[in-house]
């Protein structure tokens, strides 16, 4: 995804998604019937969403001024909840998953809940175009919180319903550069790597 889409003004990546499979007409391509010229019509979307979406975003462009490839700066807001829906194959049954004898979703009417994905990680990278750094947001779930959440249900404690403790995780956020890793992350710190993000991770629910 090019986030040089709109300049170098902030984006949000729904911006870039929807630049991304908005189509462009393609001129002067050969018939193969009646050898014309005739202008095509290329259009990009999601023909099968997979369980795991990674999107990268171009943060590389050809500066003529400096005679080199310089590095795009420009913020990309990006959401812990994405829903793609808007992107995919209208021609295709995008309630399948990426294997075809898989379904993610049964009966699920696209159409009304989307294809909502969750922010896993996000892969950031601090430099200029020819020499940085990557590190990493991950995002994990605390069994530890899970094991507490069940003891209280064996315990007998009623501040929550079985369905809701089996349905309920508590995530957290890591840092990780190198060897060294960061706990207890805020989630707002990685929503805030708007200028750095390099790579968005998602995973369908």
């Amino acid at each position: 995804i090019n986030s040089n889409a709109t300049a170098y003004a902030a984006v949000d990546i729904t911006d870039c998604l929807r630049v991304y499979t908005a189509g462009e007409n393609i001129e002067g391509v050969a018939c193969d019937t009646c050898n014309k010229n005739t202008t095509h019509r290329r259009v990009n979307s999601i023909a099968k969403p997979s369980p795991i979406m990674c999107l990268h975003l171009s943060r590389r462009i050809y500066s003529p001024r400096y005679n080199k490839m310089i590095k795009i700066s420009a913020p990309v807001a990006f959401p812990l909840i994405l829903d793609i829906a808007d992107y995919c194959d209208k021609n295709k049954d995008n309630t399948k998953g990426e294997d075809e004898d898989v379904d993610l979703d049964v009966d699920v009417d696209v159409s009304e809940c989307g294809l909502k994905y969750c922010l896993r990680a996000v892969v950031v990278h601090t430099g200029t175009s020819e020499v940085g750094h990557y590190s990493c947001f991950v995002s994990y779930i605390d069994t530890s919180a899970s094991k507490d959440q069940e003891a209280k249900v064996e315990a007998g404690v009623e501040t929550e319903t079985e369905s809701e403790v089996e349905n309920s995780v508590t995530r957290r956020w890591v840092y990780i550069s190198d060897s060294h890793i960061s706990h207890d992350v805020n989630v707002s710190k990685v929503l805030a790597a708007q200028s750095s993000a390099y790579m968005l991770l998602y995973e369908r629910t």
